[in-house]
């Protein structure tokens, strides 16, 4: 059994990346507007500057009063970043204070500084297996997976949720490396029954402890997209210490310490395409380019 440690990973890249910024003009460039008092999207966002600027990216938190914020005056804020050329980059923190207009919001980050993958074109280029960024989680959770195996036709995938942010990207995005996709979601009867005999299952759902190894048949690749905190510990959808003694898995993700390490990496991999093309070059053997091929 192979548990994949994403802080590895993590680091393995952010080697790669510091010695692509270390060859450009002009360093890549992110902002993060957070209008939120909530204490783990402040930790979130810091954690998010601060490996942008051990990368060697230039970063900025814009920080906006959740009491007084309001749908135009977020929208103008973009609308300065979007017109800012020194700006690659532009990510808002999520969840936005009532009230706020999640949907315009997200979308008024021009398409080429969406480096969350939130923009509608950016997510049909996405669909249509032309993506000019890659979503950070779904893009985490595949690369962990092809750690592993990294031809998947012929294999069968469950994805547990369907939110925009994981689920349906990533089952896209497993399709489009030839896996057969199943998703399965709060309206599903018997997820069970589909897990059962899925070679890879990934979690979504932020269920502490939801899937056993009653669920998953030997040899599969487990995926945990799920941080919970349950008796004062961050534990993942996936019950591991059960799977690990009462099962055999192919390969299985820890919590805290699998996926969300590589979720950063995925958004700093997007900063730096973003800062390709805006000074005029040509991305396509920039590394973010190099990791799925």
């Amino acid at each position: 059994m192979i548990v994949l440690d994403g802080k590895k990973y993590a680091e393995q890249l952010a080697l790669q990346i510091q010695q692509e910024v270390k060859g450009m003009k002009r360093p890549p460039s992110l902002k993060v507007i957070i209008a939120s008092d909530d204490y783990a999207s402040g930790i979130y966002v810091n954690n998010k500057k601060k490996k942008a600027e051990q990368l060697g990216f230039q970063s900025e938190i814009i920080k906006m009063d959740p009491t007084t914020v309001t749908t135009e005056s977020m929208l103008d804020t973009i609308h300065t970043l979007n017109t800012d050329p020194s700006t690659d980059g532009i990510l808002v923190q999520l969840p936005l204070p009532q009230g706020i207009d999640v949907f315009q919001v997200t979308q008024a980050v021009a398409k080429d500084k969406d480096v969350d993958c939130f923009n509608c074109e950016n997510t049909g280029f996405l669909y249509l297996g032309k993506p000019k960024f890659l979503p950070c989680t779904p893009s985490a959770c595949l690369f962990l997976i092809k750690q592993v195996i990294t031809n998947l036709s012929h294999t069968s995938a469950v994805v547990i949720g369907r939110s925009d942010i994981v689920g349906k990207p990533l089952s896209s995005m497993l399709l489009q490396e030839n896996s057969t996709v199943t998703t399965v979601h709060s309206k599903t009867d018997d997820v069970r029954c589909f897990t059962k005999t899925a070679d890879i299952v990934v979690s979504a759902v932020g269920k502490p402890n939801f899937i056993d190894h009653t669920y998953l048949k030997s040899d599969a690749i487990l995926i945990d997209v799920g941080i919970n905190r349950l008796n004062s510990k961050l534990v993942g959808d996936m019950n591991f210490h059960d799977i690990i003694n009462n099962s055999t898995p192919k390969a299985i993700t820890p919590v805290p310490g699998g996926v969300g390490p590589l979720t950063i990496i995925f958004l700093m991999l997007n900063t730096l395409q973003a800062s390709y093309l805006h000074n005029g070059n040509t991305p396509s053997n920039s590394l973010l380019n190099t990791l799925f091929t």
